[in-house]
């Protein structure tokens, strides 16, 4: 009876070993971020987060910083090994249901998935959705972009709009995010909803195609970290909740009600009369430039074909004997053809004659090129 109990007892400790053991063994993948309780209580968090590490001293007394902040490991004075052993199930490791937003391609929803906006190309084809996704996770990820969508947003104007930015989320603290809240990321995405309202209050409809741009970008990822995050127990920011804003990035909106579409179309039809009006002065421009170059070409075209003509001549007069030329072959002296010079012969001889002459033939006419008048 005795030697059973022994292998009874070997046979259950060999068997909570083979379970046990494969549990108790926690090797976070890249960028994870896990909590560690001991008999269902926080007892210490493990991450792999590259030159990163946390801080494990007494909280400053200006907190900061504070015990399990993530610091800078610039020298990696933590050990390379990515290897935890907590002993199941005395040590469990934390998890907890989490909401969060993402982007999605035709395809890729799964059960339950709530579609927030679906996005399509100019041709109206749908490239991708906006989901709202719930389920059970163990790890926190220390650096991730959220999808935002805030609705009915009150420009300067008072018109609505319906906004897209996409704020990345960076972990400060995992145990004020996970412990020091029911949700962060929904407490986050709230933070951040009522930063970006205040933004936009104070901006017209048509500057916020700005935002898009470089300049504009980097201005709001300004302006919304300069509001978001902060520590203050009266009015509560990012860093109350262990989470940092990184970057902050504009990305779309639309008119969400008639004031807003109004706006919208009187702005683009000033765009589009400013842009008609410039573009009808560059066409009357070009016009212009190509009636001069089309005028150029055809004087430079005649002035070749007089060109070709003078030295077609000059060449016919040298080499008939009617030009003299220098020793350059420029052209000195004309001399007459032999028509001309016994013209020219005649009419010296006639002038030595005395009296009265009768042209009353033909062949003096002739002879002179006279063409009598009727």
């Amino acid at each position: 009876m005795t030697t059973f109990l022994v292998f009874f007892a070997i046979g259950i400790f060999v068997g909570y070993l083979i379970v046990a053991i494969p549990k108790s063994i926690y090797m976070p993948k890249a960028m994870w971020i896990q909590s560690i309780k001991l008999l269902g209580k926080p007892y210490t968090y493990i991450e792999n987060v590259n030159a990163k590490k946390f801080y494990k001293g007494r909280s400053a007394e200006d907190g900061k910083p504070t015990k399990w902040d993530l610091i800078n490991d610039l020298h990696y004075e933590k050990s390379g090994l990515n290897f935890y052993f907590f002993l199941w199930p005395i040590f469990t490791v934390h998890k907890w249901e989490i909401n969060y937003t993402k982007s999605v391609k035709p395809g890729e929803e799964k059960p339950g998935d709530i579609v927030l906006k679906s996005k399509t190309d100019i041709r109206g084809n749908v490239v991708g959705f906006i989901i709202l996704r719930t389920r059970t996770t163990d790890h926190l990820l220390y650096r991730q972009g959220y999808p935002m969508l805030s609705l009915s947003l009150s420009t300067e104007e008072l018109a609505n709009i319906d906004v897209e930015t996409e704020p990345v989320l960076e972990v400060i603290n995992p145990a004020r995010a996970l412990y020091g809240i029911a949700d962060y990321t929904k407490a986050s995405i709230s933070i951040l909803e009522s930063a970006l309202r205040g933004f936009v209050a104070k901006i017209k409809l048509h500057k916020l195609n700005l935002l898009s741009s470089e300049g504009g970008s980097e201005e709001f990822n300004r302006e919304m970290k300069k509001v978001a995050n902060v520590l203050d127990d009266d009015h509560p920011g990012l860093w109350n909740l262990g989470i940092t804003l990184f970057k902050h990035t504009f990305e779309d909106y639309d008119p969400a009600d008639e004031v807003a579409k109004k706006l919208m179309d009187s702005y683009a039809d000033v765009t589009i009369a400013t842009q008609t009006g410039e573009a009808g002065v560059k066409k009357a421009e070009k016009e212009k430039e190509i009636t001069i170059t089309n005028a150029d070409a055809a004087f430079y075209a005649y002035s070749k074909n007089q060109e070709a003509i003078t030295t077609w001549k000059k060449k016919y007069l040298v080499e008939t004997g009617l030009a003299k030329t220098d020793a350059s072959g420029n052209i000195t002296e004309l001399v007459p053809d032999a028509n001309t010079r016994v013209s020219a012969e005649a009419i010296k001889e006639l002038s030595k004659i005395t009296g009265t002459l009768v042209l009353d033939s033909g062949s003096l006419s002739k002879m002179f090129n006279i063409n009598p008048s009727n």
